[in-house]
Order: C-alpha cells, then sequence, then structure tokens
C-alpha cells in the first residue's frame, strides 16, 4: 500500500478507519524477540503506534509503522521496566499531538500516567522525553488486563491538567458491565452505565470549538 503522495490529513483519515485486527506487518527474523500486542493501537500523524515488549532487553517501547515510507521501526522505549509478570501499558493521544501512557501494576492495581514532554513529530525518537503525569489510586478497579477485556478491546481513558489533574477511564467491572472511573483531586468515583453490558464498544472523544460546515 503505498500512500506517499497523498495529503498527511488523507493518510491519517485512512488510516484510523483500519481496525488493528486488519494491519498485517511482515517483520524481519531479528524483530522476533519483540511481542507486539496489537489490541493497543493508535494513530497518530498518519502513522500507526502500538506497545511491545522485548523479550531479550526486558523493555517495553512503542513500534511505528510509517506508512509514507512502509517502515516498521522501533519509535522510543517506554519510561518503564517490567516489574511484575501481567503488568499492563495502554497508549492513548495527549492534547492532540503528544503520547499518553498508562501502567497498572498487576499485583497492586495502583495506576500511573506518564506523558511525553513534546509533540511527536514525524521523525525519528531523539526528542521523545516521557515525564510522570500523575498517579490513580480507585478502590476495587478491576486489572486492565486482555483476560479481563470484553472481545479483546482494551480500555478508553482520558486524562486533562487545564484546572487540577484528572482522569477518566471506561472499562468493564468485576460483573463486566460497563463502567466510568473518575479520579480527581485525590478523590475517585465509579459511575455505572445503565443497560450496557458485555461486548460493547467505546472510545474517548475530545469536543472541538472548531465549526462544521
Amino acid at each position: 500500500m503505498a500512500l506517499v503522495n497523498l495529503p498527511w490529513e488523507l493518510v491519517e483519515e485512512i488510516i484510523s478507519r483500519i481496525p488493528p485486527e486488519c494491519l498485517y506487518i511482515n517483520a524481519p527474523y531479528e524483530e522476533w524477540p519483540i511481542k507486539e500486542p496489537l489490541d493497543n493501537h493508535i494513530s497518530l500523524g498518519g502513522n500507526s503506534y502500538w506497545t511491545a515488549y522485548n523479550i531479550e532487553t526486558s523493555e517495553y517501547l512503542i513500534r511505528k509503522f510509517d506508512f509514507s515510507k512502509e517502515i516498521l521501526k522501533n519509535f522510543c522505549i517506554l519510561p518503564c521496566m517490567k516489574n511484575h509478570e501481567g503488568d499492563t501499558h495502554y497508549l492513548s493521544v495527549f492534547r492532540g499531538n503528544r503520547f499518553s501512557m498508562l501502567e497498572q501494576c498487576n499485583r497492586t492495581s495502583e495506576i500511573e500516567i506518564w506523558v511525553t514532554e513534546k509533540k511527536i513529530k514525524n521523525g525519528d525518537k531523539e526528542d521523545v522525553v516521557w515525564m510522570k503525569f500523575m498517579s490513580v489510586s480507585i478502590p476495587d478497579i478491576p486489572r486492565l488486563t486482555l483476560s479481563n477485556q470484553s472481545l479483546g478491546r482494551c480500555p478508553s481513558y482520558f486524562i486533562d491538567d487545564r484546572y487540577e489533574k484528572s482522569f477518566v477511564l471506561c472499562f468493564t467491572d468485576e460483573t463486566r458491565h460497563g463502567c466510568i472511573y473518575i479520579a480527581k483531586g485525590g478523590l475517585s468515583r465509579k459511575v455505572k452505565i445503565d443497560d450496557v453490558g458485555d461486548g460493547y464498544s467505546h472510545c474517548i472523544y475530545v469536543p472541538s470549538f472548531i465549526p462544521i460546515p
């Protein structure tokens, strides 16, 4: 698939409509030590990014597929090491042009949120610097592992710091019903979504003040 001559806005629109399970990546032999769960896939700037784990180096990283050059490569190392078997990591977009990463400890269910210091460009990895955004502790929050996901869907989350650091997560609870978990200013609460059970789809939508004709 060649997208070299298309505008970036159109490329990003095309990629955003491709479900991750439809992506096929032919990686060479030397890439095999890297485990790549494609359930955590995001699109930014017309390229696809996802988390991966290098078995040989015990490093978590972000992989990137550059559709303009049709090249698969390592983009950057995540700011964490493998602490416990089953720790989970999910990517999201922060402020429209930066990455955020959710990391949950498998043993304590504590959550840490990291963000990139600068916006993500279409170049290489030199400028990627991570900083811790916030720590989240919500009573009885489920483990966000693949085995707990509804039909393999990963959680959706949103963070904001315009007034006070806040965290919103959409996922299923222990009864596999849709719930929204909110944490802000040391307080947290859980809101159950009525008439929504197992197997639903969800995503985070950030409204814009740009008018649509």
